[in-house]
């Protein structure tokens, strides 16, 4: 029987209304990920010297979380390539503050990285601020779409998100900046500490500080010169890392004495580093006030310290008749032969390089 033409779209539209619904189109994730540009173990030793643990990192559930950050800091944050947040447990400003964004991401690509400030009262999210600023990650203002669509999922309404569309020189950055504009600036804040702790202008010598350990900073995410390890620059900032508090204890309470000794400490650590790095001539002068790095013919003259030779044995001559240090010896098959009496661990006897037999018939002579 053949059906009138209202009667067959009625019981085609019947038939569709009972269809199984379309399933829907699968979410497209194409949201970029960022590679870390810089080296993180070494991050990670500076995390574990300052005290810190990556346990303490803040993993937000829900808006409310949020209000446990101090109103309108800074807090750097990573958005991980789960969509959950990583925030660090402390200010961007906090002194000495090792949560760099590689620590929060573990290493791993992200899907956003920067900074964000939270204002709250009584438990409620009122305003969101994010940026993208990230050196270690370059992250683009464009990365801030799933951050703050992750935020908008944590239940902070999304009118109270702001994100900053203001560049940042990384993000158009192609290779990081290198060791040696970053320590001749560390150089200069340190003979400026130095030269404040003399003048006893304690103000100053806590600019001079804080400067300091901003530009530190800076050195875990720089290109090391080709003929160094990370491997050796990695333990030598953190090194130099554990000098710090001291320095920052005395300059805080005004104790020119224990100011002098901290100084004198983090040098023996700077040469330290120069002589692993095979720069043993930039020597960092123990007593404050004095030009960094150290121009004097006396330093010259002996490129390593006690402490210094502890850490990297010095090469030994191997010319006879070179001059020796009855410590190091001499290389080629030939001995120091000196006049100095006894060695001690703390005095250090100059000589010359000969063989045995010429050492022999030296008078009073003492081989190394």
């Amino acid at each position: 029987m053949k059906l009138p033409p209202l009667a067959l779209a009625l019981t085609s539209l019947a038939l569709a209304s009972c269809a199984r619904p379309a399933a829907p189109a699968p979410a497209v994730d194409d949201d970029p990920r960022f590679a870390c540009r810089v080296a993180v173990s070494p991050l990670h030793t500076a995390l574990r010297t300052a005290g810190g643990d990556r346990a303490q990192i803040l993993r937000p559930n829900a808006a409310a979380d949020l209000a446990r950050l101090s109103v309108n800091a800074r807090y750097r944050f990573v958005l991980d390539g789960d969509r959950r947040f990583a925030i660090a447990p402390m200010p961007d400003d906090a002194p000495r503050n090792p949560y760099d964004h590689p620590v929060l991401g573990g290493g791993s690509p992200v899907r956003s990285a920067g900074g964000l400030r939270v204002l709250h009262a009584n438990g409620r999210v009122e305003r969101v601020v994010l940026d993208a600023q990230s050196y270690a990650y370059c992250t683009t203002t464009e990365s801030l779409r799933p951050a703050v669509r992750a935020l908008v999922a944590l239940g902070v309404d999304a009118a109270r998100i702001t994100a900053e569309g203001r560049p940042f020189a990384c993000a158009e950055a192609a290779a990081p900046p290198r060791y040696g504009p970053i320590m001749v600036r560390v150089g200069q804040r340190y003979e400026l500490l130095g030269r404040a702790i003399v003048a006893g202008r304690w103000e100053l010598a806590g600019y001079a500080l804080h400067e300091l350990d901003e530009e530190l900073d800076e050195l875990p995410g720089a290109t090391p010169p080709e003929e160094v390890s990370r491997d050796v620059l990695g333990p030598a900032l953190a090194s130099l890392r554990q000098r710090m508090p001291a320095l920052a204890q005395a300059v805080t309470a005004r104790d020119a004495a224990a100011a002098r000794a901290a100084y004198a400490a983090a040098s023996t650590t700077c040469n330290a580093c120069h002589a692993a790095a095979q720069h043993g001539y930039l020597v960092v002068p123990s007593t404050p006030g004095e030009a960094v790095p150290s121009s004097s013919p006396d330093d010259a003259a002996t490129p390593a310290d006690a402490a210094v030779t502890a850490h990297v044995a010095p090469a030994r001559p191997s010319r006879a008749g070179a001059p020796c240090n009855d410590r190091t010896g001499c290389g080629g098959g030939l001995v120091c032969c000196t006049h100095g009496g006894a060695y001690t661990a703390t005095i250090s006897h100059v000589g010359r390089c000969m063989g045995l037999r010429a050492c022999n018939t030296q008078p009073s002579a003492a081989r190394r």
